[in-house]
């Protein structure tokens, strides 16, 4: 399943600073990629919000081992509009009972939300000595009830198209970073991906 790469990005961003894992800015995060990957051990790894946007690569090494027959793509917006279709699609693929009813009114990992403070959020989930100390004289359940009660006065609440808000100048850029990736994702795959280059455009 293949998300906006822009949509992509920011879900991992925010998922990223409610764990106090990132501490930039999103549209410094694009700049210090280059630097972030020669920190990191494996590629991929968190922090790279824009590089895992790059399906073609990895749609490839799938191609090394299977036929583009026994490889079903779904564009992840196109999945979640038409959910039921969608997983009836997947059984007939595989083969099986198409006729099976999913339950597919429990939502889970739903997001919606970052935070106020990050230093607040960095002392919730980040190593301090002060915190480590009281770990020693605090019962475990009492600190997660403190956890949860500054989690939910943390909250802020995200809009649902929050890239709205970003520049011109950075979209256009990011069209320019992902304009060699759609290309062979559209002429190699046959994936439409018009939405995700009008997001870009706009």
């Amino acid at each position: 399943i293949l998300r906006n790469p822009l949509q992509r990005a920011l879900s991992d961003y925010y998922a990223s600073v409610r764990t106090g894992k990132e501490g930039d800015e999103f549209e410094e995060t694009f700049y210090k990629e280059n630097e972030r990957k020669s920190r990191n051990k494996y590629p991929y790894k968190s922090g790279l919000y824009f590089s895992r946007g790059l399906y073609h690569s990895q749609l490839s090494y799938f191609s090394k081992y299977f036929n583009k027959s026994e490889v079903k793509i779904f564009i992840y917006e196109d999945f979640f509009n038409n959910l039921n279709n969608s997983l009836k699609t997947i059984l007939e693929f595989l083969e099986m009972n198409s006729n099976f009813n999913f339950n597919t009114n429990v939502r889970r990992n739903v997001a919606g939300y970052s935070i106020k403070y990050r230093k607040l959020n960095y002392f919730l989930y980040g190593r301090n000595k002060l915190k480590d100390h009281f770990k020693n004289y605090i019962p475990k359940t009492i600190r997660n009830k403190i956890t949860n009660y500054i989690n939910t006065y943390n909250r802020k609440i995200v809009k649902t198209n929050p890239n709205l808000d970003l520049s011109k100048n950075f979209k256009k850029m990011l069209f320019e970073f992902y304009r060699e990736d759609f290309q062979k994702l559209e002429q190699e795959f046959g994936i439409n991906i018009d939405n995700w280059k009008e997001s870009l455009i706009k």
